[in-house]
């Protein structure tokens, strides 16, 4: 008798082989499922005692970190993932095993969360390799959703309330960051970002008519819209505009500034609105104005830079589009109809006292470009009523 029990002899294992040949095996895997089953009925299955599972599952971990360890575990054997996955491939999971997978799932936490720095940059420097040059599944597909599908994600996502609801002045997240990846881009990424946007941007190429006559047609539909036409009338109410300048607390720009200490040195008699403090309804556009200066008698206002606001709906009171050149001048004519004088400074005038005290004393001045041209008159006629 060798050491470690009973061993058969090599002879005896054979004539045992011998006299086994052709006889059918017993099914012992589902003889022991039937009996686990029964168990699990009555309740008295081992494993449905806490402390064994939990001593059973304790072994059979240790078990499989040292296969693992010595390089024996199954699924280090060349070609095991592969077999798994072809076993895998096309099963259909039924409904009652699709619930009661979500059943054991539900109020599992997941082991990360809430927790930051849980992988190495080892680790993560490998999922990046990992996920390079790989495109979505769904990249540049449309209509890839069913009706049904999109409508149980609204019904999922319906009542969330927005992270950034009711913040106001929040920090960014990559204010003060610097690096590759926070903040300052590579010249390399910038060079790669810049041919992206190639001809995918109207710089340097200007719009089709086509695609004007379609802007100009939205912005003319949303304008003849119902809630708009409401939405017009609850801005020009004291109580909307008085909370809109409390919610937004603009405060004046560097020109804005300038023009303002100017103002103050010599005690004119005009405010600044540019914190839409006034504004002006200009029925014809469907637009309200706000200028940045005013007159005590609300007849005379100011408008210190040269950019222009919402052209295409401009473009819709003029039936026709809108030369850069006359841009400053639009302003001007719409605050006429309104009966009101208008002065456009620019920015570079805005810091010269010459300048300023010819626009304030009868504001019948042009416009300075960058290149020192003035522009004056205008036209353009307006159709608006």
């Amino acid at each position: 008798m060798r050491k470690g029990g009973w061993h058969h002899t090599g002879e005896a294992r054979a004539r045992i082989s011998k006299a086994n040949v052709g006889r059918p095996r017993p099914d012992v895997s589902e003889r022991n499922t039937k009996r686990n089953k029964e168990l699990l009925k009555e309740g008295t299955h081992p494993f449905q005692d806490p402390i064994v599972r939990a001593k059973a599952s304790k072994r059979v971990s240790e078990r499989m970190r040292q296969l693992a360890s010595e390089g024996k575990h199954p699924a280090q054997k060349p070609g095991f993932r592969a077999k798994m996955s072809a076993a895998h491939q096309g099963k259909i999971l039924s409904e009652e095993h699709r619930k009661n997978i979500s059943k054991g799932h539900k109020g599992q936490v997941p082991w990360n969360k809430g927790k930051t720095g849980v992988y190495s940059e080892e680790t993560r420097r490998k999922l990046r390799g990992s996920l390079k040059g790989k495109i979505p599944w769904n990249k540049g597909k449309t209509g890839i959703y069913s009706e049904e599908t999109r409508a149980r994600i609204s019904a999922t996502l319906m009542g969330n309330i927005p992270w950034n609801k009711g913040k106001i002045g929040g920090i960014p997240w990559n204010k003060g960051l610097k690096g590759r990846s926070w903040g300052t881009h590579t010249e390399e990424t910038k060079q790669k970002l810049s041919a992206m946007k190639v001809g995918k941007t109207h710089k340097g190429t200007p719009w089709s008519k086509e695609h004007r006559e379609k802007m100009v047609a939205a912005f003319q539909k949303r304008s003849e819209s119902e809630w708009q036409i409401n939405h017009t009338k609850a801005m020009q109410t004291t109580e909307f505009q008085e909370k809109r300048r409390r919610g937004l607390k603009l405060k004046p720009s560097k020109p804005e500034r300038s023009v303002l200490e100017y103002i103050r040195c010599r005690m004119l008699p005009v405010s600044y609105t540019g914190d839409f403090r006034k504004g002006y309804h200009h029925p014809g556009a469907g637009v309200m104005l706000y200028p940045d200066l005013t007159h005590y008698n609300e007849k005379e206002v100011w408008e210190i830079g040269t950019a222009l606001h919402n052209p295409m709906r401009y473009e819709k009171v003029f039936k026709r589009p809108i030369p850069m050149t006359l841009k400053n001048n639009i302003r001007k004519m719409l605050y006429a109809d309104l009966g009101v004088k208008c002065t456009i400074i620019s920015e570079k005038q805005a810091a010269n006292p010459d300048f300023l005290g010819h626009a304030f004393a009868d504001g019948e001045s042009g416009v300075v470009e960058d290149d020192g041209r003035a522009h004056t008159g205008c036209c353009l006629h307006t159709q608006a009523g």
